[in-house]
């Protein structure tokens, strides 16, 4: 009941961002203290917990102005006081907005000037180069069609330059030349900045300090004793270490230069023969197993939430060390990723058996978790279903897709894969009007639209697109910048479903996969069949061209070049057509 009191009297704070393991450590260390937490979310990260009050949805973050501008809207209405950022990109928009969001609530970032030294990794290198701390060899390479030649050793590791973009990349390791210029390729036309470095083997190091004016308020550290990826990346299960004074001396010291207020981690990689840390990067907010310093008894939010009020907050002297923390739903994760992609034994030697032994053996209640709790059952649902979309999206696209047909289109399905279906293919030259679907409208149909009027436009062919299940209101963002870098303009695009009316105004219907087919065949059986067929029914290889829906750069690219490659096909067969005419 005076939990309760507590809350009602204490303005909220808000959580912006789509880490949902930070969210949560955040609102159960605030709430403690009576304080009541939101969160504000992109809508592709649900975050569930009955320790978060309200969920409010705020799209993408990467709009930095709209997204600010919601954040305005939601502190006017609901009347939060303070706010704290889960994720870079949260940081970003509260940073360049400070300004404006300041004026009505306590911001946790610095200036915009100081984080954005910390979100380039250029900056953050060229600092710590000045301060004399031991780097992993790099280069800068700007985007891949600026980078030629590496003057690094091998293996080396491609990585964004800078955290304010969100990337689908995060760490790439090349073996050797082959790879790197295999690497090139993919990612040719890529917006990303990268930079490469030579790769550090060794132990992660996560040096976890809150500066205020110059003051080390709390200190913590833990070492990583699992990522996700395995390769790495983030941490899933950790342990609380001692604090080693000679790299706490140099995280303040980078940090000092930096400028840098607030609560920040600074990362190592420690290798054991040499007795040497390299620094990799520096995090200026609130990192992923911060679950694990709350665990060993520092409460770093409540912490900075008393700077940001003007308080004096009372910091233990010490922490317990040896305490471990696991992040449940990333592990069995990583599981599945190190079973579908083995990776080499430079970056990790493991096994599976290893793996699934490592897994069983830190399940809750044996070792504590990042997010599960008893009196929290909603704070697994919602990660276990992000984990279930990630892995579907791992699975090969028949086993996930077949499942969400209807049963006409199922049979329509079986019946085309068994080659039951019509055989014969409409001849190209009888076509004066092509209709192109896809699922979405957004990326695969909508492109190979404007390839096609930029290729067979001129020669009269009304060319138009659709999707069977189109209800986005512009292309996907990935689809525009890769398009762009092949000389193609989705940005004006305007996704539409697909009608009995477009079917029949067609001539040609071009199906980018069998599951289009399947739906349009059974869903307009008096239309579609007698002229719908896949769209790579007219090239030189008849697999059907994929939905690349929220994976990489490479994978968008290696689409649309499937496409062109068909597009150049019946780009050819209409000129033999008219040709013998």
């Amino acid at each position: 009941m005076r939990l309760k009191q507590q809350q009602q009297a204490s303005p909220p704070t808000l959580v912006v961002g789509s880490d949902h393991r930070i969210a949560i450590t955040i609102a159960r260390c605030l709430g403690r203290h009576g304080i009541p937490v939101d969160i504000a979310f992109p809508r592709d990260a649900p975050c569930r917990s009955v320790h978060l009050r309200k969920r409010h949805s705020i799209g993408s973050l990467e709009d930095s102005s709209a997204a600010s501008t919601t954040l305005l809207r939601l502190i006017d209405e609901d009347g939060y006081d303070t706010i704290f950022a889960t994720n870079d990109l949260a940081l970003a928009v509260l940073a360049q907005h400070r300004h404006l969001l300041s004026a009505s609530a306590h911001i946790a970032c610095p200036p915009a000037e100081v984080v954005a030294s910390v979100l380039s990794k250029e900056k953050t290198l060229a600092a710590a180069a000045a301060l004399g701390f031991r780097l992993p060899r790099t280069q800068m390479g700007a985007t891949v069609d600026q980078t030629e030649d590496l003057h690094l050793s091998f293996p080396i590791v491609a990585k964004p330059a800078n955290k304010t973009h969100r990337s689908s990349v995060k760490v790439l390791y090349l073996e050797d030349e082959e790879a790197f210029r295999r690497f090139l390729t993919d990612w040719q036309g890529a917006r990303h900045h990268f930079l490469f470095q030579e790769y550090v083997p060794g132990i992660g190091i996560g040096v976890e300090l809150l500066i205020d004016s110059g003051r080390a308020l709390a200190v913590f550290q833990h070492q990583r004793e699992e990522d996700l990826p395995a390769t790495g990346g983030v941490s899933v299960l950790a342990r609380a270490v001692h604090p080693d004074e000679q790299l706490v001396q140099r995280s303040r010291a980078l940090l000092e230069e930096l400028g840098w207020q607030g609560v920040a981690m600074v990362e190592y990689r420690y290798d054991p023969e040499t007795r040497e840390a390299t620094l990799m990067e520096v995090n200026g907010r609130f990192w992923g197993s911060l679950a694990l310093a709350d665990f060993a008894g520092l409460e770093f939010p409540w912490y900075q939430w008393q700077l940001l009020h003007g308080m004096d907050p009372k910091v233990p002297d010490s922490y317990h060390v040896g305490r471990r923390i696991a992040w449940t739903a990333g592990r069995i994760e990583r599981l599945v990723g190190y079973l579908a992609i083995r990776p080499p034994e430079w970056i990790l030697a493991s096994s599976p058996v290893r793996e699934i032994a490592s897994l069983l053996r830190f399940l809750p209640p044996f070792t504590k978790d990042a997010v599960w709790r008893l009196n929290d059952p909603l704070a697994p649902v919602g990660e276990l279903e992000q984990v279930g979309r990630k892995l579907l999206k791992s699975l090969p696209p028949g086993m996930t897709r077949f499942k969400k047909l209807t049963g006409k289109a199922k049979l329509a399905y079986l019946r085309m894969r068994l080659g039951l279906g019509r055989a014969s293919v409409p001849k190209i030259d009888r076509a004066d009007s092509i209709l192109i679907v896809c699922h979405g409208n957004i990326i695969r149909s909508a492109f190979a639209e404007a390839l096609m009027k930029q290729k067979l436009g001129l020669r009269g062919i009304e060319i138009v697109s659709c999707g069977t299940h189109a209800s986005e209101p512009a292309a996907d963002a990935m689809a525009i910048a890769c398009a762009e870098s092949l000389g193609v303009d989705l940005a004006s695009h305007r996704p539409q479903k697909v009608t009995a009316e477009l079917l029949d105004q067609a001539d040609l219907v071009l199906a980018m996969d069998w599951f289009n087919l399947a739906h349009l065949v059974s869903a307009y059986p008096a239309i579609a069949p007698a002229k719908t067929v896949l769209f790579s029914a007219y090239g030189p290889r008849s697999e059907t061209i994929q939905d690349p829906y929220g994976r990489d750069w490479k994978t968008f690219r290696r689409c649309f070049q499937r496409i062109e490659e068909q597009t150049d096909a019946i780009q050819k067969q209409l000129m033999q057509s008219i040709g013998a005419a």
